[in-house]
């Protein structure tokens, strides 16, 4: 983690009401739905946030019902609960699934407007937990897309709106020295690298993967550090852990103190040895894509967490050794989506630096969404036109916050 996260972290806060979309009922102020009770929190708060009906002409609406999909930075904040609000009709006309991988939930919500005028406007609540800091760098945020509602003549009602901006800031008082950084990466038979490790004392380098039911997930690879901070530190994954037949898969790593036995990894759970590495009282962790390949690829892609800016996304480098297209895949469950492209460009044999790659017009790009860049060489095949490298020369890249 960089080492700006031991400092208190001012961002863009939102205390209020987030504007997300408005109609007109009446020709007077229009209803709008709003975020309401988001605010700054430390690392280890848990918070309810409210989706709202909010405006003076509330009471008029004709809603009956409000569909949408709530996505949040699952890097800073935890969605722990959702509910419905006071206008839900029933529990069972609230309807919601969680993805906790793609960070997003899609909530529709059956409308009672008789019940504006006795209680809040809440359509849905949602409790999130504060992980980790932020920083300006990358904001948490909650953001909507796909958001559509119906009136009581059947008419659809669209809506839209900016993303809110959420600090969370250290927990006072606690050291911040330990670090982990493991970004996405070709694991060349099986090979993980860790870019950067830093412990006040011995530990382990534990990885698991991020879909698995079990608690705690099974370890597919570890290794033992000293004390110190180490660079390119190698770690195998277990080759039962099938990455191969996968071919990418999303994991995650946590640094464990080895306190049991040496160089015996035993932690079980709460109250074993070798617990978890806590930082501002959070394990130390974090989560990155591995593509198995058998020896190291000639080509490669090389690109940032951005703002879209003109509705371009910008590839820092693509290096390739025949002419090929560099196309832009939507994502779906940890990993490309295909068909699913929504941009391409041109790149030619050898090193391409700055590349940029217009989005389609009829594309949609929600903030928080991760977006694929991926290599496709040219065929002589006139009914494909494309075929993908093998293995994948691909990466992700989130969109963030404007």
């Amino acid at each position: 983690m960089k080492s700006e996260y031991t400092l208190a972290v001012a961002v863009w806060v939102l205390s209020t009401l987030l504007w997300v979309g408005c109609y007109d009922t009446s020709g007077e102020d229009p209803v709008q739905l709003a975020v309401t009770n988001a605010q700054t929190h430390q690392v280890g708060d848990t918070f309810w946030v409210d989706v709202q009906l909010d405006g003076v002409d509330a009471a008029a609406a004709p809603l009956t019902s409000v569909n949408f999909t709530l996505h949040y930075t699952n890097s800073h904040v935890r969605l722990l609960q959702h509910e419905p609000g006071a206008l839900a009709v029933s529990a069972k006309d609230y309807q919601a699934a969680n993805y906790p991988s793609n960070a997003e939930i899609d909530v529709g919500v059956s409308v009672d407007s008789a019940r504006l005028g006795d209680a809040a406007p809440t359509l849905a609540r949602f409790q999130f937990r504060a992980d980790d800091v932020t920083t300006d760098e990358a904001p948490a945020y909650l953001s909507f897309s796909d958001i559509t509602a119906y009136d009581a003549a059947g008419n659809q009602l669209v809506f839209d709106g900016p993303p809110a901006r959420l600090a969370i800031r250290p927990t006072p008082g606690t050291e911040r020295t330990a670090e982990l950084q493991l970004f996405t990466q070709h694991a060349v038979q099986n090979e993980l690298t860790v870019k950067r490790v830093t412990l006040d004392q011995p530990g382990w380098i534990v990885v698991r993967p991020t879909d698995s039911d079990a608690e705690p997930p099974p370890i597919v690879a570890q290794t033992w550090v000293e004390a110190g901070t180490h660079e390119n530190v190698t770690i195998m994954l277990d080759d039962a852990f099938g990455l191969a037949e996968k071919t990418i898969a999303r994991l995650e790593a946590t640094l464990h103190r080895d306190t049991g036995a040496p160089k015996q990894f035993e932690y079980g759970g709460p109250d074993t040895p070798d617990p978890p590495v806590r930082r501002a009282g959070t394990p130390v962790t974090t989560s990155f894509f591995a593509q198995y390949t058998a020896s190291a690829p000639q080509s490669s892609i090389t690109v940032q967490n951005q703002q879209l800016t003109r509705r371009t996304l910008l590839v820092e480098e693509v290096v390739v050794s025949e002419p090929a297209d560099l196309v832009i895949h939507r994502g779906r469950r940890d990993r490309p989506f295909i068909p699913g492209i929504i941009g391409k460009t041109r790149v030619e044999p050898g090193t391409n630096r700055n590349v940029e790659v217009p989005i389609y017009e009829e594309a949609t790009i929600a903030c928080g969404e991760t977006l694929w860049p991926m290599l496709h060489v040219r065929s002589q095949s006139s009914d494909q036109p494309y075929e993908i490298d093998h293995p994948l020369i691909t990466r992700p890249a989130t969109i963030l916050c404007e």
